[in-house]
């Protein structure tokens, strides 16, 4: 039996890097998916507010504007992936209650596609604890610029849009910091979101 030290040396530094990855603090959690450098991490967010006026025309004046609401606010996350980085154990983990773990269940974007074929909306939580209501998915671009021999994709660019559905799921209002909520207060929400959060990546741990 033949002991190559090389390949014992590269597997044992891969998996302290799989490990150092997994401990990094979560950048977000939308719904089950987890933004994280080993699922799928992004650079950049553009966050958009747009409100709505109409131009009525008056003779012989300046228009006149009449304010008619606001749109509902976007999120627009600008991704890189690397397949070196994923780890498809917290990726099946967390997709299994969709009853479809295969080659796909490794792929991040294939997970928020099959989320967002559910088309409902998914409470946004930041990994400092910050509850952002409820978002649905609007778009996802993915493009592939670099592939392994095999013709799976070694580097990936993904962009994807999140729309604002509302703080509640049946109530356009935001949540109160004092009023309780069915007995549970807006501090309770963003902990239980957070044990939510840390309970997905320590199951897979």
């Amino acid at each position: 039996m033949k002991i190559d030290p090389i390949a014992i040396l590269g597997s044992n530094i891969r998996e302290q890097v799989e490990n150092y990855l997994d401990e990094l603090p979560p950048l977000m959690m939308w719904g089950s998916f987890i933004f994280q450098l080993s699922t799928l991490a992004y650079s950049k967010l553009t966050i958009q507010d747009t409100w709505s006026w109409v131009s009525q025309g008056l003779i012989g004046k300046r228009d006149k504007l009449q304010y008619t609401g606001k749109k509902a606010p976007t999120i627009k996350f600008d991704c890189e992936m690397y397949d070196s980085f994923i780890n498809p154990s917290l990726l099946t983990k967390s997709i299994e209650k969709y009853g479809m773990v295969n080659a796909l269940s490794v792929d991040p974007v294939e997970h928020l596609r099959l989320q967002g074929n559910l088309q409902q909306p998914f409470m946004l939580v930041t990994g400092s604890g910050k509850v952002m209501g409820y978002w649905v998915l609007t778009d996802i671009n993915q493009t592939m610029d670099s592939f392994r021999t095999s013709s799976e994709a070694r580097h990936q660019v993904i962009t994807l849009t999140l729309q604002f559905y509302g703080y509640r799921l049946n109530i356009d209002e935001p949540v109160s910091t004092t009023i309780p909520l069915g007995g549970i207060t807006k501090e309770q929400k963003i902990q239980d979101a957070l044990k939510k959060m840390r309970d997905v990546i320590a199951g897979v741990g």
